[in-house]
């Protein structure tokens, strides 16, 4: 399975239209990531992978894999995070950073409960007040 697999909605046309690359790793890289490590899934192991060698921030909501990358030093981001970056640069309003967060939460909201949801908006309500 490849990771782009593992999130619903997204296929390679999708990627293309967000302007989101796909990378295709090397047959090395794949093999090293199917080496059994903790409790990683193949493509978790992969991401984390890719991240150590390219530099990469992993942005995840896993915690085993933000485990994994923090002990190799892997810089790694909430998938919410984000958003609040994008708000912090401007390029997206607050109130569709809200939204969106919603809708995530009500797609998932055994991984984006609403006390994460209430943090999300807390912390976009201090942006916004800067």
């Amino acid at each position: 399975m490849t990771v782009i697999e593992e999130v619903d909605g997204i296929d390679l046309d999708v990627c293309n239209r967000l302007g989101l690359n796909v990378v295709e790793p090397e047959l090395d890289l794949l093999i090293a990531a199917a080496e059994r490590r903790g409790s990683l899934s193949y493509p978790d192991h992969l991401c984390l992978i890719l991240a150590r060698e390219n530099g990469w921030v992993c942005v995840t909501n896993d915690k085993a894999l933000r485990n994994a990358c923090k002990s190799e030093g892997i810089v790694v981001s909430w998938g919410l995070e984000i958003m609040l970056d994008l708000v912090r640069t401007g390029q997206l309003a607050p109130k569709k950073a809200r939204e969106i967060a919603e809708a995530i939460h009500r797609a998932n909201p055994f991984h984006v409960s609403p006390e994460i949801l209430r943090r999300f908006a807390d912390r976009l309500r201090e942006i916004s007040s800067k």
